[in-house]
């Protein structure tokens, strides 16, 4: 596995034919500087599940939780400040917390905060094509998300309004945020992409 690399991968217990097995996976734990992602890229293979062709699918690369403010500071000139995580929610116990969810550095709550081997995706700035995301010492941390090691917990955004519509026990919300530094058009800065959702999940 690539170091930096997102993956996504479903382990599914009734295809194994027993409960209580354990997949391992082997190798050293990263540490140090100047860890950098595989290449970004602004292309055609990034549109799978509808998806713009800036997406693209990275990971925490270390043993500790990383701040997405700091390695988005790093990056700045590459990618945006929002940062995009999948929900997978039970059939039983929690249908409706499936789909996207999106964090942006302005939210500025701890939702910032990746947990140890968590996937996530970053869409490249207008304009970019190509690069790599440098992770470093400095943003490693020991700070998650309260109650919880993803970071998949809500929170209030201040000067925001949140849109929710709920159906036969799924929902999908929208967050409008209000501020006077936005365009009427699509903002690097300041806006997020609406992600489509797999399968029967709503959008």
């Amino acid at each position: 596995m690539l170091v930096g690399q997102g993956y996504v991968a479903r382990y599914d217990g009734a295809l194994a034919g027993s409960v209580g097995n354990i997949i391992e996976l082997s190798g050293d734990f990263n540490t140090g500087d100047a860890i950098t992602s595989p290449t970004l890229e602004d292309g055609d293979g990034n549109t799978y599940f509808g998806l713009p062709s800036t997406f693209n699918l990275v990971g925490n690369p270390y043993p500790s939780n990383i701040d997405w403010h700091a390695v988005q500071s790093d990056n700045s000139a590459l990618v945006t400040p929002t940062l995009y995580y999948y929900v997978h929610g039970s059939a039983d116990a929690s249908p409706q917390l499936n789909g996207w969810q999106v964090y942006q550095v302005s939210d500025d709550n701890d939702k910032r905060y990746i947990g140890v081997g968590q996937g996530f995706g970053v869409t490249l700035k207008s304009g970019v094509t190509t690069g790599n995301l440098v992770f470093n010492n400095a943003v490693r941390t020991h700070t998650h998300t309260v109650g919880s090691g993803f970071n998949k917990k809500n929170n209030t955004v201040n000067n925001s309004m949140v849109l929710t519509v709920v159906s036969n026990n799924l929902y999908d919300e929208i967050t409008l945020k209000f501020n006077e530094l936005a365009s009427v058009n699509f903002d690097d800065e300041y806006d997020a992409y609406k992600l489509n959702s797999f399968g029967d999940t709503p959008t």
